[in-house]
């Protein structure tokens, strides 16, 4: 029996054989068991299944982040929830533009699948692009992590599970306010608060809030080979409203709600790097050694990003004869100004040629509209059904707008050791327009019947009706070969509406009040998507199949076991799943391509890294969960988490550059005469071989203990701390530079409160034993590409990612009211 295997039935044998010792009677009401759970690690009240329920009540893979988590631990950006969810991975770009998540061992990666992701995002119940989370975190309420295949019972299909971030409702009861602030190392602030007001007695109640911080974002400075200066001017800063409303006119039948947020994120940073030669001896020297601890970047100009973003949110329900009707809508609004410097290897003296920076400027305006009608019961039909039934309509319109898409310079003198850009005749530039629309309805249901107080079934369906459509228009003519439409007639042979249907079923029983046993079984399905960043028109079709790949499909299977202990202040649950992808949409890293058009001579030709092109693979998957909750006492509390997931791509075909045929891809930059003899028409070199289908590590973990005592009256003591364990990493994609030994990151915070949560301060220190690691390396050393020869130079460093650095602050939190 495989490892995987052999840890799920153990897990599973140990509750069963221990369950005589210490289950309760089974005779407790839902309701009984809400109220009997309030002082234990049971009180976690969860929507996952479209009404509330004791997390430990549904049957799935669940994970609940509280808002008073989120402050305990320091977290103010989404990115650092993950270090409580282990298996869940979440990585952004600059300013929180894009990003990309990887959870159950799938990575969604904005570049490979545009809008339709692994992995969605909600925002109080309505569908969120990524950009709308992966912001400050403040006046949260709960971060609710589903895992598994998720689309009928709310939002969208999305294979791998979904994420919820709900914010606070106005009290409508008691006046409240809090404010909350820390200060840290390396010029890293931030305040947060709300204010809280019942206007018309306990029928209106209106919530303001805000925040408002800076850090040094990567922490990576610009070293400028040429003058060997260094540019220390980085930031990343954030200020963000919050308004909401929330109505009770008619003592719970109707009740109302709306929210309006506005955030400004604005960004200064480098791409960090490291000296080829310190990871391969055989690669030449770089101008001047870097190291990954050294925070290092190289190049005269910075990337900089202004994100705006605008949400409105709005909702209401209808509560009569035990059914509830239920409409939400949300329109998210974002313009995002990105400037990304050219030159990628730092080559040039003088990156400002004829009054004109070598960056490239983007304009990204994008909108997103939702509506979504949901009829559910709240009294057991018949005393044996619960339902839900809806409707979503989304409608995205996006793309971005390069004013002057650079294709490099036109002319170069040299200078050793590396290129001295002194007297150019100019950079050749054209003006791109990217856009992308698309409109997605769909009907979903959900059954659950209860065959028994302890036994149910349920399933589900989600019939999906999809338009989409995308292209690219160079010096205002739109490119064919970059479009794609289903059922936007934008060209000529636009194909007709996508039509799937997903299906999900489920079993589960209690043998008594504290164990039950499940089974879920679930599909999903995402469009393929068209890759349009490309920007030249000759696109042959051995490169089209890594532009336009496929729809994905995939089917999943789950079991699991929750159990209960000593009274419910312990809790133990263990789940197993196996998933299979058809044509999963993975994007290998940023292979090296001939950008020659088929149609053209070999006199315009140049090469260039690109990292958008998608391998349509075949994936499978298998992983345990196990979740431990311990609360002996109510000075002492204790939670761990522990995720295996071992996923595989195999005879894969990869963009690759590989000229010695080894299907091990080669990590000296090929010339464009080298390239062009290999790949001939192809425009792109390939490797067969197998892989990781997401970026995460197989093991990962985290633990989290906390022991208070008071010590006076109305003061308490506290030490807090965490650890998130990541095991030995062999990567994603056929990239041999990229594998990661395992590692831990311990925090740790010691501090004084009011034991009624009225005020607290707090020091804190993160990674505190100064653990570092490179966490992913390029597959080739960096390159800026000219259009003449050479046709790019490279200085021998490898773009990279690490993990944060040791940090220490303190904080402070008072609050009065209802908070």
């Amino acid at each position: 029996m495989n490892p995987i295997g052999m840890l799920f039935l153990a897990s599973v044998s140990a509750v069963a054989i221990a369950t005589p010792a210490f289950a309760q009677d089974a005779n407790q009401s839902d309701e009984q068991a809400l109220n009997d759970a309030s002082a234990t690690v049971n009180a976690i009240v969860v929507t996952a299944r479209r009404r509330d329920e004791l997390l430990q009540d549904v049957p799935a893979v669940v994970q609940a982040v509280s808002g008073e988590q989120l402050q305990k631990l320091e977290f103010r950006q989404f990115e650092e929830v993950q270090a409580v969810v282990p298996g869940l991975n979440l990585e952004s770009t600059l300013g929180g533009t894009t990003g990309k998540a990887t959870l159950r061992g799938v990575d969604f990666d904005a570049r490979a699948a545009g809008t339709n992701t692994s992995v969605e995002f909600y925002r109080n119940d309505a569908v969120i692009p990524l950009a709308g989370v992966f912001q400050a975190l403040y006046d949260v309420d709960q971060i609710e992590v589903l895992r598994g295949p998720q689309g009928t019972l709310k939002g969208r299909a999305s294979p791998s599970g979904s994420i919820t971030v709900k914010t606070r409702k106005p009290n409508l009861f008691e006046a409240g306010a809090y404010l909350s602030g820390s200060v840290a190392e390396r010029d890293r602030w931030n305040f947060n608060g709300a204010i809280n007001v019942p206007v018309v007695g306990d029928k209106l109640g209106v919530r303001i809030a805000g925040f408002v911080g800076e850090n040094r974002g990567n922490l990576v400075r610009g070293l400028n080979l040429v003058t060997g200066e260094i540019d220390d001017d980085i930031f990343d800063k954030t200020d963000a409203i919050r308004a909401s409303a929330h109505a009770d006119p008619l003592d719970g039948v109707l009740l109302l709600d709306f929210n309006y947020e506005h955030i400004n994120r604005e960004g200064r940073s480098y791409n960090q790097v490291e000296s080829f030669s310190l990871v391969d001896p055989t690669a030449g020297a770089s101008p001047v050694t870097i190291r990954s601890k050294d925070y290092l970047g190289v190049g005269a100009l910075p990337n900089t990003s202004d994100n705006s973003i605008r949400i409105y949110n709005w909702q209401g329900q209808l509560n009569l004869f035990g059914q509830s009707l239920i409409y939400l809508g949300q329109d998210f609004r974002q313009r995002i100004d990105n400037f990304s410097a050219q030159d990628s290897a730092g080559v040039l003296a003088n990156p400002i040629v004829n009054g004109v920076p070598y960056v490239q400027t983007a304009v990204s305006p994008s909108d997103t509209t939702v509506h979504e009608v949901r009829l559910q019961n709240q009294d057991r039909v018949l005393g044996m059904f619960d339902y839900v039934v809806g409707y979503m309509n989304l409608k995205q319109n996006g793309g971005t707008d390069l004013p002057s898409f650079l294709l490099g310079s036109t002319q170069s003198a040299f200078g050793a050791p590396f290129l001295n850009l002194t007297a150019p005749a100019g950079i050749v530039s054209v003006p791109i327009e990217r856009f992308r629309r698309a409109k997605e309805e769909s009907f979903y249901g959900n059954l659950t019947f209860h065959l028994s107080e302890r036994t149910e079934i349920s399933g589900g369906a989600r019939r999906i009706i999809l338009k989409q459509d995308s292209g690219l228009f160079a010096n205002g003519t739109l490119l064919a070969a970059a479009t794609d439409c289903r059922g936007f007639p934008s060209v000529e042979g636009c194909l007709p509406s996508t039509k799937a249907t997903i299906y999900s079923a489920s079993a589960s029983h209690e043998f008594t009040d504290n164990l039950m046993a499940y089974a879920n079984f679930g599909t999903s399905y995402r469009p393929g998507n068209v890759v349009v960043a490309t920007a030249f028109t000759g696109i042959g079709p051995f490169l089209a199949q890594f532009i336009r790949p496929p729809d994905e499909k995939s089917k999943s299977y789950e079991i699991g076991v929750k159990s209960s202990w000593l009274n419910n202040t312990l809790t133990l649950n263990v789940a197993g799943y196996y998933q299979e992808f058809t044509n999963f949409a993975f994007r290998p890293g940023s292979p090296v391509l001939a950008l020659r058009d088929v149609a053209t001579s070999a006199a315009t030709a140049s090469i260039t890294s690109f990292d958008g092109l998608v391998v349509p693979a075949d994936a499978k998957i298998k992983g345990v969960e196990a979740e431990l909750s311990w609360m002996p006492s109510d000075n002492f509390n204790l939670s761990a988490v522990l995720s295996y997931t071992d996923g595989k791509i195999s005879d894969a075909l990869f963009p690759c550059v590989d000229l010695d045929d080894d299907n091990v891809p080669d990590t000296v930059v090929p010339t464009a005469a080298q390239l062009f003899d290999e790949v001939g028409a192809n425009q792109v070199d390939t490797c067969t071989g197998s892989t990781s289908p997401g970026a995460a590590p197989k093991f990962a973990g985290s633990v989290v203990a906390e022991y208070s005592n008071e010590f006076a009256l109305g003061m308490e003591g506290f030490l807090r701390g965490l650890v998130n364990f990541k095991g030995n990493n062999q990567g994603v994609g056929p990239n041999p530079l990229d594998s990661v030994s395992s590692f831990a990151l311990l925090d740790l915070f010691l501090g004084v409160r009011d034991p009624d949560g009225a005020w607290n301060i707090m020091l804190y220190g993160k990674n505190i034993l100064d653990t570092h690691r490179v966490l992913t390396r390029t597959d080739a050393a960096l390159t800026t590409t000219f259009r003449f020869s050479p046709a790019t130079s490279a200085t021998n460093y490898l773009g990279i990612t690490t993990t944060p650095p040791q940090e220490f602050g303190v904080s402070a939190r008072i609050a009065v009211g209802s908070r």
